[in-house]
């Protein structure tokens, strides 16, 4: 869905992720690993780090999805996805929130009841992982047993 900025649209009782731009920006060396470049693409901007690999027509998201589960992401010692509270889950929404330019107080409080919503509303779970690239395999295998297990809870 996206690499990046995450846009939720709020959909009867639950809410929706719009896809983001069908590219992903990652360092040369990771987009080497886990991409098998032999040659990094552009870089996003002149004297960035970071490199865009653009997505592959096939595997673009063409509309908004149902969201599901929200991630919130965190360093860790090994792999390991926690359910959290709504009032933890708040604070990790309203941490990640990105708004440097609409600092209005009317703003600011209607982002802050999104959060609420979305926090007592949603399924938020922080993952934990080690910051290593060996360990990918391990995250994404974690990720996708879990949603595994919550459609078997269904």
């Amino acid at each position: 869905m996206t690499d990046d900025l995450l846009v939720l649209s709020r959909r009867g009782a639950g809410y929706t992720v719009e896809p983001g731009i069908p590219r992903i920006k990652l360092v040369p060396r990771v987009a080497r690993r886990l991409l098998g470049m032999r040659r990094a693409g552009p870089r996003l901007t002149p004297g960035a780090a970071k490199v865009i690999v653009p997505v592959p027509p096939p595997m673009r998201v063409r509309g908004p999805l149902p969201l599901h589960t929200l991630y919130v992401l965190s360093r860790g010692r090994s792999v390991r996805i926690t359910p959290l509270a709504p009032a933890a889950a708040f604070l990790e929404i309203v941490r990640d929130a990105f708004n440097t330019v609409q600092l209005d107080s009317g703003r600011l409080a209607s982002q802050f009841r999104f959060a609420r919503r979305l926090a007592t509303t949603a399924q938020v779970r922080l993952l934990a992982y080690p910051r290593r690239l060996g360990g990918i395999d391990q995250v994404r295998d974690a990720v996708l047993g879990d949603c595994q297990l919550d459609r078997s809870e269904v």
